[in-house]
């Protein structure tokens, strides 16, 4: 859920580090444990980050992102029930399907991880 107020910078920080903590000691950390690694965490993000403007993107969004990412995995293989040979239209209707998409957003999103995945081996030519 947005937020309805705009955070400043040491507000984002020790949100940041109250949220990293909390995963971390869901993953059965010690609380001291916990904060220490959470506190390296963002100071990496803050230096990588310094004097940018980061967006974050809804909750949604990065459930798409994970949903796209598996998508791209499972398009890559056979599914030997149906027979639907990988890299296929039929595979990708079939995951159209599975994941209740229409053919279109199938085709986008398949094209989109193409490309990421093409960019990761591949510099731009200019």
């Amino acid at each position: 859920m947005p937020r309805s107020k705009t955070l400043t910078l040491p507000e984002y920080v020790v949100e940041l580090v109250e949220s990293a903590s909390g995963v971390l000691l869901g993953h059965g950390m010690s609380a001291d444990q916990a904060r220490s690694v959470a506190l390296q965490i963002t100071r990496v993000m803050c230096h990588r980050n310094a004097k940018s403007n980061v967006y974050i993107p809804e909750a949604q969004a990065l459930a798409n992102i994970e949903r796209n990412a598996r998508i791209w995995i499972e398009y890559q293989e056979d599914n030997p029930a149906s027979g639907a040979r990988k890299y296929s239209p039929q595979r990708a209707e079939e995951l159209a399907a599975a994941y209740d998409l229409s053919p279109q957003q199938m085709y986008s999103i398949l094209r989109a991880e193409r490309e990421r995945e093409v960019a990761k081996v591949q510099p731009p030519l200019f």
